[in-house]
């Protein structure tokens, strides 16, 4: 679950909450919520996208957070749709 605003198909802000459960507690038998948050950001430039984000994919017993690097490039040489203002 989560948000994503941008700005003239250039720059994109990304939050959200991923793998939201109720588990029990390692050291005793009570229940609580645990959740993995993350953090992002995006640029588009003509057909290169690149992409960060600041989340945890590990464990969640461990409050280990990783940053993951994405470039992607367009090959096909589609042209996105024009944003009208």
């Amino acid at each position: 679950m989560g948000l994503e605003a941008g700005y003239k198909n250039f720059i994109f802000v990304r939050a959200g909450v991923n793998n939201i459960q109720q588990a029990i507690a390692d050291n005793s038998t009570s229940e609580s919520w645990i959740m993995q948050p993350n953090l992002g950001i995006g640029l588009v430039i003509g057909p290169v996208k690149l992409d960060y984000a600041y989340t945890n994919i590990g464990n969640q017993a461990e409050v280990l957070y990783s940053h993951v690097v994405s470039l992607a490039f367009d090959i096909n040489g589609r042209q996105q749709a024009a944003v009208t203002e």
